[in-house]
């Protein structure tokens, strides 16, 4: 098993293309690894992020409320990518 943690691109380098590049890679090594899908949340209200899951390949799995032992109770989406 796999898991990646909070990933995110520096505010200098975003609308640059490269957050679907790092996606796609990140995909690209799950996939060297034999894994057969990902699955990961985003916050429901960050749009831009749902927007690149997307584009990258990942569909909408379901809508709950996660508790993150920083921020607390979040309306959530999962997100999920067959590989």
């Amino acid at each position: 098993m796999s898991i990646w943690h909070l990933i995110s691109v520096h505010p200098d380098y975003r609308r640059t293309g490269i957050a679907i590049q790092f996606v796609e890679a990140l995909i690209g090594v799950a996939r060297k690894e034999g894994k057969k899908v990902i699955h990961l949340d985003v916050l429901a209200d960050n749009i831009p992020s749902e927007k690149l899951y997307l584009k990258a390949g990942f569909q909408l799995v379901k809508e709950l409320v996660i508790h993150y032992d920083d921020i607390g109770d979040q309306a959530a989406k999962v997100m999920e990518c067959q590989l």
